[in-house]
């Protein structure tokens, strides 16, 4: 089972990663121009911070009020979808 820390440092990496391949004029330039694309909403490390500060929050919320917290709680991500293919109501939460 990957942990928290593990799944960070992993998703860290990952950027530290793609950063290097659009970097490197040794890359061929379709893959720079992909790793470029891809970080440009690729998840920073204050991203992270925030998600885990809203998680430690929620940790230690009253199970009554862990409804309305996650309520109040902006998206982090959306559902993933092919860009042409309409996600389906019934997997999307109901938005206020």
């Amino acid at each position: 089972m990957t942990m928290p820390d593990e799944r960070t440092k992993a998703v860290l990496e990952t950027r530290e990663f793609l950063l290097s391949l659009k970097q490197n004029l040794a890359v061929p330039d379709d893959v720079r121009r992909t790793a470029q694309a891809l970080l440009r909403h690729y998840p920073e490390q204050r991203h992270l911070a925030s998600v885990a500060a809203v998680y430690e929050k929620l940790s230690s919320a009253v199970l009554d009020d862990q409804g309305l917290a996650l309520l109040l709680m902006s998206p982090v991500f959306d559902y993933p979808g092919d860009g042409d293919t309409p996600i389906p109501k019934r997997i999307r939460p109901e938005t206020p």
